[in-house]
């Protein structure tokens, strides 16, 4: 649910006393995808959150989790077609060597 709402534009915030998991199970807060919850959350801490989520670093790291955050559909439906074919192209050769019986 974390990668969909920060694709949304509305910041995460980490608070391990809501999660049924083990502390920072999918590694978000040991990435750098969201934040750890700081109490009380003060005008200061919409400061430091707005340049958390609005670093370059921050896109980095919500591509890693979500590669098509802010790209382009098509050419990542390009990339990928280009990648199976190469894939296919790597079998069919592979297998043109193989004796068949």
């Amino acid at each position: 649910m974390a990668t969909d709402l920060l694709r949304a534009g509305r910041p995460v915030l980490y608070d391990h006393r809501l999660d049924g998991l083990p502390f920072d199970y999918n590694g978000y807060l040991d990435a750098g995808l969201v934040m750890p919850l700081a109490e009380p959350i003060e005008a200061q801490s919409l400061v430091g959150i707005d340049a958390f989520y609005g670093s370059p670093r921050w896109e980095e790291v919500m591509r890693y989790f979500d590669y098509s955050y802010q790209k382009d559909p098509r050419g990542i439906n390009e990339n990928f077609s280009r990648r199976i074919k190469a894939e296919l192209d790597l079998v069919t050769n592979q297998t043109s060597h193989v004796r068949t019986r």
